[in-house]
């Protein structure tokens, strides 16, 4: 009888618990579901309200460009260059300087008059072989090389054989008399001759003949009484220096002939 009498109690014990027990579940839900519910709500909020803050100084910043466009800054141009005036001194002639010649010394005195004298020589020595053939007689000095060149005439002469003869002759007897007969031998003699030479139009005009060179080197060999001209072309191989005979393609043949004979 005392266990069945304790039932009741016991059982609404329980219903009491259970029930407890559901309030705290509740409890806890709600408090979860409300936890969530804030914090899917506050960013939305706050992103709202930081959009719209700068949506507001975008407009305001339209506002101010409309309302006062003078704020755009303009290009201002820069001053030009001010032209100074210059003032151009007036020209002025400047003397030129005058180039005063120093007077002849003695020595080129002395110098003029031995050579006016040795020219007259070597036309006097010309003079006496060639009488009125004789066209120039001059000495010409160059880096001191002094040469006596002697110009004729050898136009009246028959044919080319008798004007290479005349020259070879005239050479026998002008080279001694030019180099012992100066004041002071020269280093080569050059003795030319002019003839008349017509070309195959028929036409005729003054050419050189013959040229003969003979140096003071080659004069010092030669004994020219006893000479024979017919070894001149020998004499001028075997000296091998600047004498030398030139001939007029005219009287090559000639020229050949006189120096095989």
């Amino acid at each position: 009888m005392a266990a069945t009498a304790g039932q009741p109690k016991a059982s609404h014990k329980l219903r009491n618990l259970m029930v407890a027990a559901g309030l705290v579940v509740i409890c806890v839900c709600v408090g979860l579901f409300a936890t969530v519910y804030m914090a899917e709500q506050t960013p939305t909020y706050k992103a709202t309200q930081t959009a719209q803050v700068a949506l507001a100084q975008l407009q305001q910043t339209e506002s101010l460009w409309t309302a006062t466009p003078s704020a755009v800054p303009t290009s201002t141009p820069l001053p030009g260059p001010t032209s100074t005036p210059t003032t151009t001194p007036s020209s002025t002639s400047t003397p030129k300087p005058t180039i005063t010649l120093p007077p002849k010394t003695a020595t080129a005195a002395a110098l003029g008059t031995s050579q006016a004298a040795s020219n007259a020589s070597l036309a006097a020595i010309a003079k006496q072989v060639l009488a009125d053939k004789l066209i120039s007689a001059q000495l010409v000095t160059a880096r001191g090389y002094t040469s006596a060149t002697i110009v004729y005439d050898d136009s009246v002469e028959f044919d080319e054989n008798s004007m290479i003869d005349t020259s070879l002759r005239n050479m026998i007897r002008l080279m001694p008399a030019v180099f012992s007969g100066l004041p002071a031998a020269p280093d080569m003699v050059v003795l030319i001759s002019i003839a008349n030479f017509t070309d195959i139009h028929g036409q005729t005009k003054a050419e050189n003949a013959v040229e003969i060179r003979i140096t003071k080197a080659l004069n010092t060999k030669m004994n020219w009484p006893n000479f024979d001209r017919r070894n001149t072309l020998n004499v001028l191989v075997d000296q091998n220096d600047d004498s030398a005979v030139m001939v007029n393609p005219a009287l090559i043949k000639a020229w050949v002939a006189s120096q095989n004979q």
